[in-house]
């Protein structure tokens, strides 16, 4: 097809480019040099930032002690749940990637999470109530447990992949690398700040 043609076309341009030592450039160049790629610098790092502070890792890394706080008798059975629905949210998002569009995706996906947000928290405002009579409703524990499951699953659906698929596809094939290796790493910067800091958050 046409779109295929370019693509090769522009894959032999820059081959061409690199091989004449005229090849890629650092993301501070492109954002001097390229006024055209500032917007779309500044939505993959939007889309990277917003991936991380989502508290997605927060889930995964702690998800062990949130499962025993919520009083499930085996806090590993339910960390390795909350992977299994990960996995399979993600296999249906990719299968529904194309027919529903990555925007639908994205704001079902953001949407879902702030729902689930909102139930998780009072599903544990009603626990802490509960525990404050000294009384303990198993339907609580079980229900914050679903809404973090909910949780993953909106992440997977748009939030998760799209910033990775979409990064690459809005940046021509010479500013493709740097700018998705600068979105990268802001990604992993954000994922270490979540890490180390949703402990002293949680214990606040």
């Amino acid at each position: 097809s046409e779109a295929v043609e370019a693509e090769l076309a522009a894959l032999e341009q820059e081959l061409g480019a690199g091989a004449g030592g005229g090849g890629r450039r650092g993301v501070l160049l492109l954002w001097r040099d390229s006024p055209s790629l500032r917007l779309p610098l500044l939505n993959a790092a939007a889309m990277m930032v917003g991936q991380q502070l989502s508290g997605i890792n927060a889930v995964f890394y702690y998800s062990t002690t949130f499962f025993s706080s919520a009083g499930l008798d085996s806090p590993v059975a339910g960390t390795l749940l909350a992977s299994a629905v990960n996995v399979l949210a993600m296999l249906a998002s990719s299968a529904m990637m194309e027919c529903a569009g990555r925007r639908r995706l994205l704001l079902v996906g953001i949407g879902g999470m702030f729902l689930s947000s909102v139930g998780v928290t009072a599903a544990l405002i009603g626990k802490a109530r509960a525990s404050a009579h000294h009384e303990d409703d198993w339907s609580l524990n079980w229900l914050s447990v679903a809404f973090v499951l909910c949780f993953v699953i909106a992440f997977e659906l748009g939030p998760g992949p799209i910033p990775w698929q979409i990064g690459a596809e809005i940046f021509p094939e010479h500013a493709r690398a740097a700018a998705m290796s600068a979105a990268a790493a802001l990604n992993w910067v954000c994922n270490a700040a979540v890490g180390l800091g949703f402990p002293a958050m949680s214990s606040a």
